[in-house]
């Protein structure tokens, strides 16, 4: 009986061993650890990716929430000023300066903030928060040549238009205000401004449009603010190549150490304007270049010239850029003071 256990006891190891080096045999032994081993590590990574897409996708979506709230607050026309204003600023970081491109949320953050420039005496403050907001559009570095110049140009596009005729949402309310201003009127056909600083506390609705179009000085090259009142705004140093202006006026502008070159200023009103150490290089008409000269602009100063001076704080010495070096004074005020506006 014992031999016969022990024959048993042999069959069967032997029935082992022919499993284990049979095919069936070796992928249980060999290969199954290592299916199993990764199909572990497949989901555990689908798991990980889940959580990710998850994640994301709640973030997106308190993104969304946070954008539409913002929105409802700073257009809620029975929400009081200060609630206004919060939300007015909040929309301030749904700018995405890094990108190279303006998406159509900011497109509706954009069309938002035009409107809010328009809101009447009780919420001056709110539409100046609104101008602050979209100087705030284009970023610290929107500069030709810059890293945010991509987003800057599409940008200004869609505020201000392009020099070709396309007109921006800031052009077009500025437009309409422009056309519904009570007067009194100047001989030109535009209302008369006698407030040196109006822009700059948006006096008026149309005061909040000329602060959203200067807030953004750094990066105005070739939009279209034809047929505009400019009157008294504040564009020192402001880079408006290739800007068209044709029949805007601009009646104790600050242009000085602007760059004008390219632009376009036929049928425009530059009476009393300040164009020390301007660039009107290639500008027109004849008669404006003409002008800017006689009042201290340079005709010669190229577009990387002045790009270049730029980066070198406009230093002036005796009334001549100083594209290098430490010397002078910033925008010539050591020669020739800025103008008093009156």
């Amino acid at each position: 009986m014992h031999s016969d256990l022990e024959n048993k006891k042999a069959s069967l190891e032997i029935k082992k061993l022919e499993n284990e080096v049979g095919p069936l045999g070796i992928f249980a032994s060999h290969f199954w650890p290592m299916i199993a081993t990764g199909l572990t590590i497949l989901i555990s990574v689908i798991a990980v990716v889940v959580s990710l897409m998850t994640q994301r996708e709640q973030v997106i979506e308190k993104h969304k929430e946070g954008l539409s709230k913002a929105v409802e607050l700073a257009t809620d026309p029975n929400g009081k000023a200060d609630r206004r204003i919060a939300a007015i600023w909040e929309l301030n970081r749904f700018w995405d300066i890094h990108s190279d491109r303006v998406t159509d949320e900011q497109v509706l953050v954009a069309n938002v903030l035009a409107a809010e420039l328009t809101l009447g005496d009780d919420y001056r403050f709110a539409r100046c928060a609104a101008a602050e907001v979209i100087g705030n559009a284009e970023g610290p570095r929107a500069r030709k040549g810059d890293e945010q110049e991509a987003f800057a140009k599409t940008l200004s596009e869609v505020l201000y238009g392009k020099s070709s005729g396309e007109i921006g949402l800031i052009v077009r309310q500025h437009l309409l205000l422009r056309s519904a201003q009570p007067g009194p009127w100047n001989s030109f056909g535009y209302p008369i401004n006698p407030d040196p600083n109006a822009s700059n506390r948006c006096m008026t609705s149309l005061d909040a449009t000329r602060e959203a179009i200067r807030n953004n000085w750094g990066y105005l090259r070739a939009i279209n603010l034809n047929q505009t009142d400019l009157s008294r705004i504040q564009l020192y140093e402001a880079d408006l190549a290739g800007a068209s202006l044709r029949s805007a006026y601009l009646g104790h502008a600050n242009f000085r150490c602007a760059n004008l070159s390219n632009a376009d200023l036929t049928g425009a009103n530059w009476d009393n304007a300040d164009l020390h150490f301007a660039a009107v290089t290639n500008a027109k008409p004849q008669d404006f270049v003409d002008y800017a000269i006689n009042h201290g602009a340079y005709k010669d100063l190229t577009d990387d010239q002045w790009l270049q001076w730029r980066l070198n704080t406009f230093l002036v010495k005796q009334q001549k850029p100083i594209l290098q070096g430490t010397d002078g004074s910033r925008c010539g005020t050591d020669e020739i003071p800025p103008v008093e506006l009156k």
